[in-house]
């Protein structure tokens, strides 16, 4: 008989079950689709228990594709990071809507009051920078407005789980409340040296260490599922884009790193930790065969956010694939560039500019150059980035795997692999999110061998290589850091307007 993994993996819009059989091949998938709640307070949301069902509808639907029960040696977790919630340890029902992103109107209010103290301590510990992003200020903010859950919280009465606990929870029946390194590292609460609950930091943002899940490796037993009557054990769980930086590359440290549909740019580092002089964050690649590897990483505007500004906020493209269309009408963008919220251009003493902008507008500008200016931003912030690890690390990087929708978007990838100066590689990201976890839980149970894991790598869907000159491609980028810090020192803002206005540009 055949032997397989299945793979749960959750997205903001979608919950999958992937069969990867022995051979690391996807032999069956289904996909549900899942609501996300855009509330009030200018946060995204996700129902707990869609998120729950979504995935036990995958696993029946994969099921029916021909997939023996009896076949299936074990099960992986990949899952967003970020995304958490709070719920009753006894009843499991959750006290809040699982919470996604947050914003300046909730928990971000309690990070502006941080000292440089609190803020030192928590990238000491953690390797992040302070941003409500996180799951330790959404704690906070579910145990001072959830009425009653701090009293609960301090009792042990309340758990707190990324998506993979709050699986693994449901899956065996309330009795395991897990989590792996790669999820517990972006908590902004967890100690990646000593591989802790950090004290100092539970003490800072008020959050009983009751709640807190068990921190494992990315591979191990986790406990037993029960599917179809079918006691099936967990044996693997890694957040999302630590699952595609090793389904792209493996055990391999620092050959290349993945640029995801999140914009966020992963480099493994190996054993070593790292800690960045520009920017970046330190955090865990992944915890296996009783080792820890560590990882740089840093993000940009999601390419999806400026997709989502172009297409629905500005109205001048009617679909995303107009994207492409408008940028080659256009040779250039006649001196315009898009300046995101949140650029990043550490290396010229850059600390973010308080605005987006658009920079360069003049009676000759057409849609076609702003078009063209927005796609040109998303690479010219990951050259930075990309700057920055190369720089930090010691080493020059000659690949980055992109796994992103961006993908079909030949402009985009062309001038970043012009811009970056290195080869482009298009590997499926949902793919190697699913090899990646595949290979963890397979490693636990003796289906996969360490030897394998760094001999099996994806097969490329398509390569970019560079077409321009250095002397070419130096112009471009001196262009652009001089328009982010022009952009630096516009901070006005117009009457009514909030930081919510600002999300992109």
């Amino acid at each position: 008989m055949e032997r397989n993994i299945v793979v749960l993996h959750h997205e903001l819009t979608y919950s999958r079950a992937v069969v990867v059989n022995q051979n690391k091949e996807i032999v069956a998938t289904a996909s549900v689709e899942i609501s996300p709640i855009y509330s009030h307070l200018h946060r995204v949301e996700l129902s707990p228990e869609e998120i729950w069902e979504s995935h036990m509808q995958a696993i029946t639907d994969v099921l029916t594709q021909g997939i023996d029960v009896k076949s299936i040696e074990a099960i992986g977790i990949a899952n967003q990071r970020e995304t958490m919630l709070v719920w009753d340890k006894n009843t499991g029902v959750p006290i809040y809507n699982a919470i996604v992103s947050s914003d300046d109107a909730t928990s971000h209010v309690f990070l502006h009051r941080l000292g440089k103290n609190n803020l030192k301590d928590i990238y000491e510990s953690t390797g992040l920078s302070t941003d409500s992003l996180y799951a330790a200020s959404k704690i906070k903010w579910i145990l001072d407005n959830v009425p009653g859950s701090r009293l609960r919280a301090e009792k042990g009465e309340l758990l707190f789980g990324t998506v993979d606990t709050w699986l693994v929870y449901k899956l065996t029946h309330k009795k395991i409340h897990v989590t792996d390194v790669t999820n517990a590292a972006r908590t902004m609460l967890f100690n990646i040296t000593s591989l802790t609950w950090d004290n100092v930091l539970l003490q800072l943002f008020d959050i009983p260490r009751k709640m807190l899940p068990n921190v494992k490796n990315s591979s191990g037993m986790y406990g037993y599922a029960t599917i179809q009557n079918t006691s099936i054990p967990i044996t693997g769980i890694m957040g999302n884009d630590q699952a595609a930086l090793l389904g792209q590359t493996f055990l391999e440290p620092s050959s290349s790193y993945t640029y995801n549909s999140g914009n966020s740019l992963i480099m493994n580092t190996g054993l070593k930790q790292i800690r960045s002089n520009h920017g970046l964050n330190t955090t865990i690649a992944m915890g296996i065969n009783n080792q820890v590897h560590y990882a740089l990483e840093g993000s940009t505007v999601p390419d999806t956010v400026v997709n989502h500004w172009l297409h629905q906020d500005l109205g001048i493209i009617q679909k995303t694939d107009d994207l492409e269309f408008f940028a080659t009408r256009v040779e250039d963008t006649l001196g315009i560039y898009v300046i995101p919220k949140q650029a990043y251009a550490p290396r010229i003493g850059h600390n973010r500019p308080v605005r987006g902008n658009i920079l360069g507008l003049t009676r000759a500008s057409k849609r076609e150059h702003i078009i063209r200016a927005a796609l040109e931003s998303i690479a010219y912030q990951s050259y930075d980035i990309m700057q920055g690890m190369e720089t930090d690390w010691g080493g020059a990087l000659t690949t980055l795997n992109v796994s992103s929708k961006m993908t079909n978007n030949n402009f985009l990838m062309q001038f970043m692999a012009n811009l970056t100066g290195t080869k482009i590689r298009c590997i499926d990201q949902d793919t190697a999110i699913a090899v990646g976890v595949a290979f963890l839980a397979g490693f636990a149970t003796g289906l996969f061998g360490i030897d394998q894991c760094a001999q099996n790598q994806l097969v490329t869907n398509t390569e970019w290589h560079p077409k321009i000159s250095f002397e070419t491609r130096k112009v471009m980028i001196n262009g652009w850091h001089q328009a982010v810090v022009r952009s630096a020192g516009i901070t006005r803002r117009s009457q009514g307007a909030t930081e919510h206005d600002s999300v992109v540009v």
